[in-house]
């Protein structure tokens, strides 16, 4: 399915990041800057807890449905994520706000960090003839955001916290998979899970990618994407899961196989 609209949700890593390259579009400049903006205003125009946000608990539904899929729940990051997640959503708009940048023009430049780094790591992984994006041509920010941009603004904020557990799981995954912590058998099939929950499918990427492969490319998403999507998820604190991570209890007994589709 292609979505015609920016407005249309974004439900797993594929999707997100095609969404933020759509964004983007043939302006970069101009339509991140606008996407900057309108994050900053939102936020800063919520005196409340986000409980009280509407469009922003709905699409924050989606992000931790993503992280409840059944191929990463009981794994590193979402086991650990989806307590925090829960508890994030008492945090007050200003207190996210203050993460992403005190003024519009930081929050733009954030934001085009986050998106410098994604498009890189899907230049990576994708086939340049068979991958298809999720938004299609009339995705625009002019067609579906221009007139009100606080809807995509409650979207972007909505969608970071499944940007960085699907980041973080698929780097967690590609890493066993290069045979740095299990054997080849059961690192290539959790790989393979994990790879199904983010969205994508092999025939849309490059000829014979696997685990190395994925973690190479997420090599362009470096430390400071992540925290910029830590900070902005409401999960950052003293305790963050990104000391304290452990991969000998993200073992599933039972895997699946390659999407065939």
């Amino acid at each position: 399915m292609v979505h015609k609209s920016l407005t249309d949700l974004p439900r797993n890593l594929k999707e997100g990041i095609d969404w933020l390259l759509a964004v983007k579009g043939d302006d970069g400049e101009s339509n991140l800057k606008a996407l900057g903006a309108a994050v900053y205003d939102f936020l800063a125009q919520q005196p409340l807890a986000l409980t009280n946000v509407p469009s922003l608990e709905n699409i924050k539904l989606i992000s931790m449905g993503f992280m409840w899929n059944k191929e990463l729940r009981d794994l590193w990051p979402a086991n650990v994520m989806l307590g925090k997640f829960i508890h994030s959503a008492d945090k007050k708009a200003d207190e996210l706000a203050d993460t992403m940048g005190t003024r519009p023009e930081k929050v733009a430049a954030n934001i085009g960090t986050i998106v410098h780094g994604v498009e890189k790591f899907l230049d990576d992984i994708k086939h340049p003839a068979q991958y298809k994006s999720a938004y299609g041509h009339k995705a625009t920010w002019d067609r579906s955001c221009a007139k009100n941009p606080e809807d995509c603004a409650a979207i972007f904020v909505g969608i970071a916290p499944m940007l960085y557990v699907g980041l973080e799981s698929l780097r967690d995954a590609s890493e066993s998979a290069s045979g740095a912590f299990l054997s080849d058998e059961i690192s290539t099939r959790r790989f393979r899970r994990v790879f199904k929950a983010m969205g994508y499918r092999k025939r849309r990427l490059r000829p014979n990618i696997g685990g190395p492969d994925f973690l190479k490319a997420l090599s362009n998403v470096q430390k400071d994407v992540l925290s910029i999507l830590d900070d902005v998820s409401g999960f950052d604190d003293p305790d963050s899961a990104l000391d304290g991570k452990s991969k000998a209890d993200s073992i599933l007994n039972d895997f699946g196989s390659w999407p065939k589709y």
